[in-house]
């Protein structure tokens, strides 16, 4: 409510409705805009916009279209664009199909200028740069998600030897945790100490959660900032490995095209079709029916792009049984090696990262090219 309070301009004032379902947007709501309508009001109010017009720099995320349509209303001058989740996610209760031939070209020219004229176009997750590529024909670097402000503040300093469980909402979470409980009880006195994080349970600070000897996650969609998160404070973290990864991060990825987004959000700029060297498209096995027997190299090839594969050092296990394994052996000198290994390369990735920044910052404040 604190942060809330603190906006200039909420989602709703501004176009008219709540984002999305959850958030109390009527589910036979018809889309209320046009493209050309939207960028005029956004020309108008960053224009009448104080605080916008003193800026040196401005930061756009999410939902990346509105970026897109900030940079025709305003130019890129001082902007930066970060993209995380797809393209067109919330795209189609706002504007609908008939938009996307007069939204296309305005991704170009954003990606012209944002992206290759000034590098301020960035992608927190691998996942989400290559989509970006095979959906528009944009391939924006990827820049790690660092979480500085999370080891600013805490560290891992294990205080004994449990390990947090993260749980989530979706349906396979609690069958999964059903099932270590039940090992976890065949195992007896060997089995190691979990304590389940509830949701809607209190939250615990980065401080607590790096009191822990590890934390295991159960992911939901492709790429999650609480990893970033975690990885900051240099804990060792158990994720699922390939194929129980499947299981958890593709049957609800909605916000990374998934088949719980409109079949709309898996559009293809017609200008950008067939210039990617992918060999799966991201899309086809992310439709609305969930084909668990069919699709399986699509599946594999692409969790290669998700943060949960590609960052080094977490400790993946295959089945709950594994995790129970790894988890009961892993030693406070086992733990303190993996943590080292964690901080090293959180490090060099900082560094990598804000040299970027530094750069897109430079480029985004150049003159209008």
């Amino acid at each position: 409510e604190t942060l809330r309070a603190s906006l200039r301009m909420t989602w709703e004032a501004f176009w008219g409705e709540p984002m999305t379902r959850s958030q109390g947007r009527a589910s036979d709501s018809s889309p209320r805009w046009t493209v050309e309508t939207a960028v005029q009001a956004l020309r108008a109010w960053a224009w009448q916009e104080p605080f916008l017009r003193r800026a040196r720099l401005v930061a756009c995320c999410e939902p990346l279209w509105l970026c897109v349509l900030l940079h025709a209303a305003r130019g890129g001058q001082g902007l930066l664009v970060r993209a995380s989740m797809c393209l067109l996610h919330a795209f189609e209760h706002t504007f609908g199909a008939k938009e996307l031939p007069e939204f296309w070209p305005l991704v170009q020219s954003m990606g012209a200028d944002v992206l290759h004229a000034r590098g301020g176009l960035s992608a927190a997750a691998h996942i989400s740069a290559e989509m970006l590529h095979y959906q528009a024909g944009l391939r924006p670097p990827w820049v790690p998600a660092l979480s500085l402000h999370v080891a600013s503040v805490a560290s891992y300093r294990p205080a004994s030897a449990e390990v947090l469980l993260f749980r989530f909402r979706l349906p396979m979470a609690p069958g999964f945790c059903r099932v270590l409980r039940m090992l976890a009880a065949e195992m007896g006195a060997g089995a190691p100490n979990i304590v389940e994080q509830q949701p809607g349970g209190r939250s615990l600070s980065f401080q607590e959660i790096g009191n822990f000897r590890a934390v295991a996650m159960l992911p939901h969609v492709p790429y999650a900032l609480r990893l970033a998160d975690v990885f900051a404070l240099g804990s060792p973290t158990f994720v699922p490995a390939e194929p129980l990864l499947h299981k958890f991060i593709w049957p609800f990825a909605g916000p990374f095209c998934g088949r719980t987004d409109p079949d709309l959000s898996r559009s293809l700029d017609p200008l950008a079709a067939n210039t990617s060297s992918h060999p799966y498209s991201p899309f086809t096995f992310q439709g609305r029916i969930f084909h668990i027997d069919q699709y399986h190299e699509d599946r594999r090839y692409w969790a290669q792009y998700s943060e949960w594969e590609r960052w080094p050092h977490l400790l993946r296990f295959r089945s709950a049984r594994e995790l129970l394994t790894m988890a009961a052996g892993l030693t406070e000198a086992a733990a303190a090696e993996v943590s080292a290994k964690v901080r090293a390369h959180h490090a060099a990735i900082a560094s990598e990262a804000l040299a970027y920044w530094r750069a897109a910052a430079l480029g985004a404040l150049a003159e209008e090219r």
